[in-house]
């Protein structure tokens, strides 16, 4: 009973808030994250933050585990939906196409449920627009794992799926209701493989 009372007060705070409460029923994904940018730790601790509170808004709890160093489909199946998502530093366009410019900050490949962020052109970004280096780095990272939860490479009009990000503090970055219902569907039928 206390504890169904606690749980119908944090749905009740949670709605309040405008957010959407953390989902009780099983919505939670584990991150495995491959710092090779050498993102520093406290700068890592913001941003995990952001990325944490833009999913909490969509009804996800986002657990963080160290580097899966193999691929995903590898990880024994035990009903928790896995994605991996690697910090690097790039130098070079990633393939060389008129898709890819200097301006891309990231890839996902929802096939392997695995994500590159390419932090160094995240940073030379920031310095473009008045926007907290960490804040875009969340957003960047937010994105690409939104691709692999959604299971597409395609943008959308509004949102944190946009294909362009916004210079600038403000803006709406959360996912919209039809993404966050998309991507709780896919963790549901994820744990029921």
């Amino acid at each position: 009973m206390a504890n169904r009372r606690r749980l119908g007060t944090a749905v009740a705070l949670g709605m309040l808030a405008g957010v959407l409460p953390v989902s009780a029923d099983g919505m939670r994904i584990t991150v495995h994250l491959e710092n090779y940018a050498r993102v520093p730790a406290a700068d890592w601790v913001v941003v995990r933050r952001d990325i944490e509170d833009i999913y909490r808004a969509a009804g996800i709890t986002l657990t963080w585990a160290g580097p899966l160093l193999k691929p995903v489909a590898e990880v024994p199946r035990d009903g928790v939906r896995r994605v991996a998502v690697v910090l690097v530093n790039i130098q070079q366009p990633f393939d060389g196409s008129e898709h890819d410019t200097a301006d891309v900050l990231g890839r996902a490949v929802p096939g392997i449920s695995r994500a590159w962020v390419f932090a160094n052109r995240v940073s030379e970004m920031t310095k473009v627009g008045a926007i907290d280096p960490n804040r875009m780095l969340a957003r960047v990272v937010a994105h690409e794992i939104g691709h692999l939860l959604l299971e597409s490479k395609a943008h959308a009009a509004h949102g944190i799926m946009r294909a362009g990000l916004e210079l600038s503090e403000g803006g709406f970055y959360r996912f919209t209701e039809e993404q966050a219902s998309l991507m709780r569907d896919g963790i549901r039928r994820h744990a029921n493989r």
